[in-house]
């Protein structure tokens, strides 16, 4: 029955420590959500300023271009256009041998009054010249009444060799010394193209018309820079643009577009700052993502068809979702879609349906928890497994001591009186229960001394204890003469008294033995059992003789043997 509510009591134990450990982990995991939680809240804002200081970054860039040499160029090529036109005309009724010389002899002044016009605009500008220097001035104004001279025949193609000329060898080298810019256009005042860094047979006929693709071309010429998303199909890439106006002389002369391509390199880059997955969607689809692979891919397709499955597909949602295995946040980007002013620029008028996606993916942190649960789960089943057995095991081997003293009272009971209880059980408690039943048997019984019945025991018993039948009062150790030698550490009535008997006789035993070793004598036949049983006689003796509490006994070594010399307890 003892087996059995130990074995209940270790259940209990086991269950509610398997409990705890589980509470332990469900705790850690709703601590861990809202360190989560958190993080995205703290990824959004930090993507926000990240676009931010992005948006800012290029809104410097698009004003270098526009204030660069290719201000100069489109400013005083559109102011002289009407003389350019007139030129053209004249040229288009002349053979191409005699373009050249004609137009050096007939309007050589407004071309060299337009390349000077033109080399006073660029200098101190990036990609014009340097001021101060006049050979140089001179050798640029040639170079330019060169250039028009042979572009005169179509002025088209003076705006286009001018400005891309201009952007390639100097302007975007010098605005953009470490990443080029994916997109540069150079719009005139009408809004249509006239050329991109990227590429000098831009536009093609698709492309010239840049105002119906970006209408903030035109725009700009309120003098406010603008942003947004352009879609290049072209390319079929979607472009962050920012779109400054060229102004010359107080007039429109057109516009500069700069755009960073939205690309899944740049992606990349922004989740890996922000430290979580990251999407672009437009018209209710992923553009661009850092989705690293195909299964990525379908892992953010999926989480956005879940937002838009729940109904905030809507044009003015802004959705966090707490999912199971990830945390969403999906968001407009403000500066892209809708007509506001932010410290007095305006963002493109068309509003664009283009958003943004967070997701904090939590399906390692539900995949770990789920892996904690299971071991504990298993870990407790283990222990407790391992525990019945344990005391399945320490039970058989404690209470097989305890049968075997039972035994050995069944012996006693059925006549045994000469039976001695084994006291080896490696155990203390059935191994002084064992050695109390001998002793208490030998009190008892009154056995006759171990002399009287074995004769084999020598002179060791013969001489054990002094003055044992004498009339003489117990000889303390203050009292013993100088030829005795005390060999007890525990000898003075108050610790003799307080000393356990089990103790006791062990140690009164274990001396005994050594002292008659230290002499060379032999305690071969000195058994444990026959040392007690003669101890406690003499005891009981000498109790009832001194009519006394107690008697115990001190090792001595006194001419050449070993005794014991009584001390009684009062």
């Amino acid at each position: 029955m003892f087996k059995v509510k130990i074995s209940l009591i270790y259940f209990v134990l086991v269950c509610l420590l398997g409990g705890a450990s589980y509470i332990f982990v469900n705790e850690l995991e709703n601590r861990f959500d809202g360190s989560l939680q958190g993080a995205v809240e703290h990824a959004n804002r930090s993507f926000l300023k990240l676009k931010e200081l992005e948006r800012q970054e290029m809104r410097q860039q698009v004003s270098l271009l526009a204030n660069s040499a290719v201000k100069a160029y489109l400013g005083v090529l559109s102011r002289n256009r009407p003389a350019l036109v007139k030129i053209q005309e004249e040229l288009s009724k002349i053979s191409e041998r005699e373009q050249d010389g004609y137009v050096r002899r007939v309007h050589g002044e407004t071309l060299g009054r337009i390349a000077r016009e033109i080399v006073a605009a660029a200098t101190g500008r990036i990609g014009g010249n340097k001021p101060g220097n006049e050979s140089e001035r001179k050798d640029a104004e040639q170079r330019i009444f060169n250039r028009l001279v042979r572009c005169a025949p179509n002025t088209f193609n003076c705006f286009q060799t001018f400005t891309h000329e201009s952007l390639r060898r100097d302007v975007v080298d010098a605005v953009f010394s470490e990443e080029k810019p994916n997109l540069v256009l150079v719009v005139n005042n009408k809004g249509y193209g006239i050329t991109a860094h990227h590429d000098d047979k831009w536009p093609s006929k698709e492309e010239l018309e840049v105002r119906k693709q970006i209408p903030a071309v035109l725009q700009v010429s309120d003098g406010a820079i603008r942003y947004g998303v352009h879609y290049d199909a072209i390319r079929s890439s979607f472009f962050f643009i920012a779109v400054a106006p060229v102004f010359y002389s107080g007039e429109f002369a057109g516009a500069i577009v700069l755009g960073r391509q939205i690309s899944k390199d740049m992606l990349k880059k922004e989740a890996a700052i922000i430290g979580q997955k990251l999407a672009y969607v437009y018209d209710n689809k992923i553009a661009t993502s850092s989705a690293e692979d195909s299964g990525d891919e379908a892992y953010l397709n999926g989480i956005l068809k879940t937002l838009l499955g729940a109904g905030n597909g809507r044009r003015e949602s802004k959705v966090k979702l707490v999912a199971e295995g990830y945390i969403a946040y999906f968001n407009r980007l403000s500066d892209y879609s809708t007509p506001t002013k932010h410290d007095g620029v305006s963002s493109i008028v068309k509003p664009v349906d283009f958003r943004y996606l967070l997701v904090l993916d939590r399906g390692s942190l539900k995949d770990k928890i789920a892996s904690m649960r299971a071991w504990i789960l298993l870990l407790t089943v283990l222990v407790f497994v391992f525990g019945m057995v344990f005391i399945h095991l320490f039970f058989n081997q404690y209470v097989n001591s305890f049968k075997r003293i039972d035994q050995g009272v069944h012996e006693l009971i059925n006549g045994n009186r000469d039976y001695e209880f084994p006291f080896d059980y490696g155990e203390e408690l059935p191994s002084s229960m064992a050695q109390s039943l001998n002793i208490m048997l030998a009190i008892l019984l009154d056995r006759p001394l171990p002399e009287d019945q074995d004769e084999s025991l020598g002179d060791w018993s013969d001489e054990m204890f002094v003055d044992e039948a004498s009339g003489a009062r117990p000889i303390p150790k203050s009292e013993a003469d100088s030829a005795s030698r005390q060999v007890s550490t525990v000898v003075t009535k108050q610790e003799l008294a307080q000393e356990p008997a089990e103790t006791y006789y062990k140690r009164i035993y274990n001396e005994y033995v050594t002292a008659r070793s230290q002499l060379g004598q032999s305690s071969e036949k000195v058994t444990y059992m026959k040392f007690i049983e003669k101890l406690v006689k003499n005891e009981a003796l000498l109790k009832k003789k001194y009519n006394c509490k107690a008697v115990r006994f001190a090792v001595v070594i006194k001419d050449g043997k070993v005794t014991l010399k009584p001390i009684q307890i009062d």
